[in-house]
């Protein structure tokens, strides 16, 4: 239960339904390397989403979600049995939250992240026998989070994020391939100011954790 109005720190949260989607083109640069480049999506629908109670008032908040990252792909071949390859990843990541109803009794507004993004990865697609495998790290540095005019925290001082990802992949059949993966999403934000959700902060800080869980299927060409 909550006051009559919102405090500056406190946590939330909510599951979702997820949707993944991506490609990918590399390809040979001299003997050991890789050049290419990779797009991806991820959105996310919440409802009933977030249960919110104010005094004797309770509301639920659903909520969408949709996360671009465009990147560029730079790789260097081991030239081992297993195929394993490491991977610089440099970027740019476009985030969006989309509250249904911006009247909440929560104040919460919606928002879109974004910023330059760099990171590593590790593939190995014989790790055993039909099973491949890959891990990622990215961050998001400096983000630039903007919020509903009106229902913001502050002024934004700092924004960061990173994003962990895991891979399995399964030979199902001729260049196709059962995927099931894990992402880990880390994100902190920091204002200053007079908040617009509560007038009589002059400081407030978030941090957001995401954990998604997708099953699917990649094909070759």
């Amino acid at each position: 239960m909550m006051g009559a109005n919102p405090p500056v720190d406190y946590g939330y949260g909510s599951t979702a339904v997820s949707i993944a989607v991506g490609g990918e083109l590399t390809m040979p640069f001299k003997k050991d390397y890789f050049v290419g480049g990779e797009l991806e999506y991820l959105g996310c629908v919440a409802t009933p989403g977030i249960r919110y109670s104010a005094g004797m008032m309770a509301e639920d908040i659903g909520f969408k979600t949709h996360d671009i990252d465009v990147r560029l792909l730079g790789g260097y071949d081991f030239h081992k049995a297993n195929g394993m390859t490491a991977w610089l990843r440099l970027g740019y990541h476009y985030g969006a939250f989309s509250v249904s109803n911006l009247n909440n009794l929560a104040k919460l507004p919606s928002e879109t992240f974004k910023g330059p993004t760099m990171g590593a990865a590790l593939r190995i697609p014989r790790l055993a026998k039909k099973i491949g495998a890959e891990a990622s790290l990215d961050l998001v540095y400096p983000g630039t989070r903007k919020q509903t005019v009106g229902i913001s925290d502050g002024a934004l001082q700092k924004a960061q994020a990173a994003t962990l990802d895991l891979l399995g992949m399964y030979d199902w059949k001729r260049d196709w391939k059962l995927t099931g993966g894990y992402r880990f999403g880390y994100a902190a934000s920091r204002w200053s100011g007079t908040s617009d959700r509560v007038p009589t902060a002059t400081s407030s800080k978030r941090t957001d954790l995401s954990h998604v869980v997708t099953v699917g299927l990649g094909r070759a060409f």
